[in-house]
């Protein structure tokens, strides 16, 4: 590999030091240090900006986000409206006054949905 290439983590395959994405596999070239906020490359074990090792980050997001994705069931209420000629009424009253109209629209339908 060339001082100048930006290697996948996850194939190896050389790509250009501007990919942001392997050309091969599509995987990430970079991530976000969880310390202190700066991109760096997705092969390097430490930050390169506060020093702290990016592995034991990856690790505690892991962790940490075990449970996010388990499933899990609720009932909800979705409102969908569709407002008559809404367009020609936005371009006749602005875009603030019709926020306001339809702020009213929603204040007199939402307590009847949550009923």
């Amino acid at each position: 590999m060339s001082s100048d290439s930006n290697p996948c983590r996850n194939c190896e395959a050389e790509n250009r030091p501007d990919a942001k994405f392997c050309g091969q596999c599509g995987q990430a070239l970079s991530v976000l240090c969880r310390s202190c906020g700066v991109l760096v490359s997705a092969v390097d074990k430490f930050c390169r900006e506060c020093g702290r090792e990016l592995i034991e980050q990856a690790e505690a997001a892991e962790t940490s986000s075990g449970d996010a994705f388990e499933e899990e069931r609720r009932q909800v209420t979705v409102m969908f409206c569709d407002l008559k000629d809404s367009t020609a009424l936005i371009h006749q009253l602005g875009a603030e006054k019709y926020r306001l109209v339809e702020r009213r629209y929603r204040s007199i339908c939402v307590p009847i949905v949550e009923q």
